[in-house]
């Protein structure tokens, strides 16, 4: 995922030339790991380095406590996934985020468990993460709303590789339905042993499985897996140019969120564009960023709320199936 952002950020500034408002943009690439500690080391080189604005981080347990780095430091955060809601509630005034939440998702896979599936007996398992506790309990509170109170709602830990007793307890409970909102490394292996261990009903995913190593880890046991997920880029009339320059300068089979990541760094780049003169002044820069309304960018059209949101609704998500070894599209909600 990290790598597809740096391809996209790239391209984003050669469009522009490598320069805004006359001006070289200097791209600095850090990794953070997935790692939180790891992510203020990365914030604060990047506050050293005298970056201006960032666009990331990628997972909420990271993006999170570097955004107290950045606003300390006065520097304009976008993030184009991380989608754990305390990221924009905090109200710090340089932090955006173009995707969908993680309650809005909630409410989605809520709906569409009790009215699409007519499941009975659901099971929630996460990985302790921000966005994968995050997403499993805005998802329980959901559930709990339209009358589903889940049999099972428990972790695993990251960077395991062995879950059995965490899927025994599962068995036992008899669901028909089993939404797990790890991330993809975890959810090929975990999908494997409810395979293996023959656990009744439907394994679902969050969207931070969508990814081929899913597909690669979970083998025969991925197929028929399903996936709530915002819209593709190859589902977004208004990505297709930006889609077709993509695949050909990095190649076939782009990444889920890249198109989002495409937006996040050129409303970036339009907002120090209209400063003008005051482009090196973040504050002055932000101030261009909030008065950006009805942004037509490949996403969708973006106007961010005063938390720093951008457009975002349940009907938003789609679901996901895996048919012979790649994503298919599933359900669509009427909109």
């Amino acid at each position: 995922m990290g790598q597809e952002f740096e391809k996209v950020a790239r391209l984003a500034v050669e469009e522009r030339g490598g320069q805004v408002a006359g001006h070289k943009i200097e791209l600095l690439v850090e990794d953070d790991k997935s790692d939180p500690k790891e992510a203020v080391a990365v914030a604060n080189k990047l506050v050293n380095a005298g970056a201006k604005a960032v666009i990331g981080h990628y997972n909420s347990s990271c993006s999170i406590p570097a955004s107290d780095i950045y606003n300390e430091a006065g520097i304009i955060q976008l993030t184009p996934t991380s989608s754990n809601p305390k990221f924009t509630d905090r109200g710090l005034p340089m932090v955006y985020r173009i995707i969908t939440r993680d309650d809005q998702q909630g409410v989605f896979v809520a709906d569409y468990t009790k009215n699409v599936l007519k499941a009975k007996r659901v099971a929630i398992v996460h990985d302790k993460t921000t966005y994968g506790q995050g997403l499993a309990e805005e998802t329980r509170k959901s559930m709990e709303r339209v009358g589903l109170k889940p049999v099972f709602f428990e972790a695993i830990t990251r960077g395991e590789k062995d879950f059995t007793p965490v899927v025994t307890k599962l068995k036992a409970t008899n669901p028909d339905f089993t939404f797990f909102t790890g991330y993809y490394a975890e959810g090929g292996i975990l999908v494997r042993h409810f395979r293996d261990l023959g656990v009744p009903g439907l394994f679902f995913a969050g969207d931070a499985n969508q990814d081929q190593i899913f597909i690669e880890t979970g083998g025969k046991a991925a197929e028929g897996v399903q996936m709530s997920t915002a819209p593709l880029p190859e589902q977004v009339p208004a990505a297709a140019e930006f889609l077709k320059k993509f695949i050909a300068k990095y190649g076939p089979n782009p990444g889920p969120f890249i198109h989002y990541v495409y937006d996040t760094i050129n409303l970036q780049l339009l907002a120090m564009e209209r400063a003008g003169a005051k482009i090196d002044d973040p504050k002055a820069v932000n101030a261009e960023l909030k008065k950006i309304k009805d942004y037509k960018g490949v996403s969708g059209t973006i106007t961010f709320n005063e938390k720093g949101d951008g457009p975002g609704r349940e009907k938003d998500f789609i679901v996901l199936i895996i048919k012979d070894g790649k994503f298919a599209m599933h359900y669509q909600p009427k909109r």
